[in-house]
């Protein structure tokens, strides 16, 4: 009987603290968007925003705005975000990384990019990776200028 419970109540519990809203659905298919939730919140691990800025910082940009990806603002694909992932992983110091996100992007992909950033940077308090929706990081304010 408790074990008839526990899986009644997992399923909605787990609907109740989805982060992501359900868009448009198909009869196979559920589109999950971002949104002020941020697809399931971002890695616990990864550093608090801000906290990637200091002196001589160097940043990389990685974007996720109308189903498109971007490195440090060019347009790329994500077969080159991994590659540009790899290399900044071998650089010392490693650069930190921003991920941007704009409202409405596919979850989907939202969750394969930080994936990927995930494991090509190993995040950590060390290897800086944070995440930003595109208004907060307006909010912020421009971020310091590279040396």
């Amino acid at each position: 009987m408790v074990r008839e419970l526990i899986f009644a109540v997992i399923p909605v519990a787990a609907f109740q603290t989805s982060a992501c809203e359900r868009g448009p659905t198909t009869a196979h298919q559920h589109v999950s968007k971002y949104d002020a939730h941020h697809c399931g919140g971002r890695p616990r691990h990864w550093q608090l925003q801000g906290s990637e800025f200091g002196e001589l910082a160097l940043i990389n940009g990685v974007g996720i705005k109308g189903g498109k990806l971007t490195w440090n603002g060019t347009p790329t694909t994500y077969q080159e975000l991994k590659k540009n992932l790899s290399e900044a992983g071998a650089r010392v110091p490693q650069p930190r990384t921003e991920l941007v996100i704009a409202p409405g992007s596919d979850c989907t992909k939202v969750e394969a990019v930080r994936h990927l950033i995930d494991t090509s940077l190993n995040c950590s308090p060390r290897a800086a990776c944070v995440e930003y929706s595109d208004e907060e990081l307006a909010k912020l304010g421009p971020p310091p200028p590279n040396p």
